[in-house]
């Protein structure tokens, strides 16, 4: 996911279609959902469905939401 960022921002950015601070945005997101995913996978080995858990779960899937967006909206 981190790699498939990275490389929707440089096309974006070679063809000059999107500025600079939009690239870097996507590519945050894009980023914080790996982390979030890392989380993610460590609550589901030690304790999948507490609340604390289901948060995570929760939040990882709106960033991940967010990052498919803002990918979309750099390439097309």
């Amino acid at each position: 996911m981190t790699v498939l960022a990275a490389l929707t921002g440089m096309v974006s950015a070679d063809i000059n279609l999107r500025t600079n601070a939009e690239i870097e945005g996507h590519q945050g997101y894009s980023m914080l959902s790996a982390i979030l995913y890392g989380f993610c996978a460590g609550f589901s080995y030690t304790k999948p469905f507490s609340s604390f858990a289901l948060g995570f779960y929760a939040s990882n899937a709106l960033v991940l939401g967010a990052s498919v967006y803002t990918g979309y909206s750099l390439v097309f």
